[in-house]
């Protein structure tokens, strides 16, 4: 009898504990985001954040078709090694580490495949981890643009991958 107890109990407690995680949001921009852009509030893409030797990295994971077209397939206008590759993969967020005296996670850059323009770009959560403000700028913050993007809870990943193109 104990042990039935004690079985429904942990059963309990992992579910209470789940659902926590899912109503706080993201503690870290780690996981999917949809990227939502700034000049049309439209979803543009799905990113996935992650972590690569020590710093914030982030891809395309998938695309959406942007005003009935389909978005590029090849960063054609890209200086350097990002040049002509394919957008769906792309590494395109790379180098920030948290910054906890700003709340930010700072140093890092972003690519816009589109333009083939390189920002320096700093991230930050926002409405209790479920948006991520992503500033690219020239020099200084002040001179930049930011988009918010929204989370994807783990349990709904899966659904808004398939959303996507597959291009």
């Amino acid at each position: 009898m104990r042990s039935k107890m004690t079985k429904r109990f942990m059963v309990m407690l992992a579910m209470l504990l789940a659902a926590t995680f899912a109503l706080a949001g993201a503690k870290s921009p780690i996981g999917y985001w949809k990227q939502i852009s700034d000049n049309d509030g439209k979803l543009h893409s799905i990113v996935k954040v992650y972590r690569s030797h020590g710093v914030l990295k982030g891809k395309v994971v998938r695309g959406f078709r942007i005003n009935g077209r389909l978005p590029q397939q090849y960063c054609s206008k890209c200086p350097g090694h990002f040049k002509n590759k394919k957008i769906l993969g792309l590494v395109f967020l790379w180098g920030f580490k948290y910054n906890k005296n700003s709340g930010w996670w700072e140093g890092g850059h972003i690519l816009d495949p589109n333009s083939g323009d390189m920002y320096k770009c700093k991230m930050a959560l926002t409405k209790n981890g479920t948006r991520l403000h992503v500033r690219g700028y020239i020099g200084i913050s002040l001179f930049g643009r930011t988009q918010t993007w929204l989370w994807i809870p783990p349990s709904k990943v899966k659904a808004e991958l398939a959303k996507g193109l597959k291009y």
